[in-house]
């Protein structure tokens, strides 16, 4: 029977729906989960690391025996202020001293060559070295090769220092930066009792292993010392994979919603082309139990294809997004996995028993006679088990999905909403036409005539599609929203360009520049009672990107 009905194509749009259900789900929710991680692995570049110990003095060492036992790997910095001297002349820099894992996070950027392109490492100087960038070369007058002194002792620079992931951007770190390895910082004798020194402890490994080490620094940890995570740390950054997260969320769940309004339409068109056939097989002797048998198998072998069919095309779809957003960011196609599997055996298992199920059960209901009589003993599923049932299974497979109750309950509230309003008014509509039919003629009042005689199957197929668009327009609406939440953080006019430590002498000469340029400025100010420098400073509006221009 399995065999024939696929030839004869009822089968194929059932099949067609719940393979498209299960490739939504795969697709989108490892698509939304590799995407997740690789987003939160590439904010975590802000930090380094996944977690971060600021302290004003070095931690205990038992503190780090605790992340090791944890499986967590570790890094250090030390940050402080220092005079690096050279034979041309001295310049006070924020120097960094790292551990040989640093960063755990995220690349450091250097080059080799004043003239070349900048090159990523994944560690630090080496021993005996230290890299600089390209304005604390030119401040000191030296070239790559040559060495500072920085306390008792002298270091080679080794490259120039071009990005670092950890580097705050605020104007407080407007100092030349400096990066050492920690190795030769016990030999440099700068820090002494009364410096000011940043101590930072770098951890990153599992969110489980972290939550265990956190766990186990509460009631340890004093005022002078914080756990920073990248929550914490840039709220803004925090903010926007906030709203992201939730975006891809609602997507997915959206898409499980979509693809259970097309089982459901489905299955009740399938059950309807089958009433002929089982009013024919109790004509042969078939009771109910067996058809009830008889199409649970039909449904059985139609999962299992469904699964696989459905599993590979959500494959696709996630290699069809992650290649799509390539050119913003790198997300790795991965392999279908257990949970993945798992996952589409929940999927086709119950939408094909809340949406398909109850049609069938209605079906093996048809009265023998309808062979003679067509118009006798249509299916008509209870409306009432079959929303309780269709919501209860959405409700398991978008908390299934999300594992965000608050948003699941919520899309499915405004469902149920729009599904009253649109679904009622219809069938109001549709009652209350009758008098209104004199004045349509010929075909026209026909139409109208079928519709109202239907009304009640009329509503729902118009309140289904009506349910369709209206999620569709959520997810536009909400992305949009999203994208003009987050444009407008910032006035249009926001500067975002800056012209610092313009000295005394470059003043006249820089505003009639900026003048003959007719770009929207603001009025030059002196620089912030912390620097002692006598430089002036200017910002101006200009192309819409952020750029520091140092003169």
């Amino acid at each position: 029977m399995l065999v024939r009905d696929w030839r004869a194509g009822e089968l194929r749009l059932l099949l067609a729906a719940t393979s498209l259900a299960i490739a939504i789900v795969i697709g989108i929710s490892a698509f939304t989960n590799q995407l997740k991680t690789t987003i939160n692995n590439q904010s975590h570049q802000f930090l380094a690391a996944d977690r971060v110990i600021n302290s004003s003095q070095k931690i205990a060492g038992d503190w780090l025996i605790a992340a090791e036992r944890q499986h967590l790997r570790q890094a250090r910095e030390v940050t402080f202020n220092s005079m690096l001297a050279s034979g041309q002349g001295i310049q006070l820099t924020r120097v960094k001293a790292v551990s040989s894992t640093y960063p755990l996070r995220g690349q450091l950027q250097i080059k080799k060559h004043a003239t070349g392109p900048a090159k990523k490492r994944v560690s630090g100087p080496k021993t005996g070295e230290i890299w600089l960038e390209q304005r604390l070369l030119d401040q000191l007058k030296i070239d790559l090769g040559s060495a500072v002194e920085i306390g008792d002792t002298r270091l080679r620079v080794t490259a120039i220092l071009v990005a670092e992931p950890d580097r705050a951007s605020s104007l407080i770190s407007i100092a030349p930066h400096a990066l050492m390895s920690l190795d030769d910082l016990a030999a440099t004798r700068v820090i002494q009792p009364g410096s000011r020194v940043s101590y930072r402890y770098l951890f990153a490994g599992r969110k489980e292993d972290l939550s265990r080490f956190r766990q186990w620094l509460r009631g340890r940890m004093t005022d002078n010392q914080s756990w920073v995570n990248i929550r914490t740390a840039q709220p803004a950054i925090a903010t926007a994979l906030e709203r992201a997260e939730r975006f891809l969320l609602l997507a997915g769940t959206l898409g499980i919603a979509l693809a259970g309004i097309a089982i459901a339409i489905s299955a009740r068109r399938y059950s309807q082309r089958h009433c002929d056939h089982v009013a024919l097989m109790k004509c042969f002797g078939a009771n109910r139990r067996q058809i009830l048998k008889l199409y649970l198998q039909q449904l059985f072998w139609l999962a299992i294809m469904a699964m696989v069919i459905g599993s590979l095309l959500g494959w696709g779809i996630e290699g069809l997004l992650a290649r799509a957003l390539g050119q913003y960011v790198h997300v790795a196609v991965t392999r279908l996995d257990s949970q993945a599997i798992a996952m589409a055996t929940l999927t086709a298992i119950t939408c094909l028993l809340a949406f398909a199920f109850p049609p069938l059960v209605t079906l093996s209901a048809i009265p023998p006679l309808r062979v003679l009589r067509q118009d006798l003993g249509n299916p008509r599923t209870p409306v009432l088990s079959g929303l309780i049932s269709g919501f209860l299974s959405m409700t398991l497979l978008m908390w299934f999905y999300s594992q965000n109750l608050p948003l699941t309950l919520s899309l499915l509230i405004g469902a149920v909403t729009v599904f009253a309003i649109v679904g009622g008014s219809i069938w109001l509509l549709l009652r209350w036409q009758r008098g209104e039919q004199h004045l349509a003629t010929g075909r026209w009042r026909l139409a109208l005539a079928s519709l109202r005689r239907h009304r009640g199957q009329n509503a729902l197929q118009t309140t289904i599609f009506s349910l369709t668009i209206t999620l569709l327009l959520t997810l536009f609406l909400v992305r949009t929203t999203l994208l003009e939440e987050w444009q407008a953080q910032l006035p249009a006019k926001t500067p975002n360009h800056f012209l610092i430590n313009i000295l005394p002498t470059k003043v006249t000469a820089m505003e009639q520049w900026i003048k003959a340029q007719n770009t929207p400025h603001s009025d030059l100010y002196p620089g912030h009672p912390w620097s002692s420098d006598p430089d002036r400073r200017h910002h101006c509006q200009g192309t819409p990107q952020t750029e520091a221009i140092k003169t």
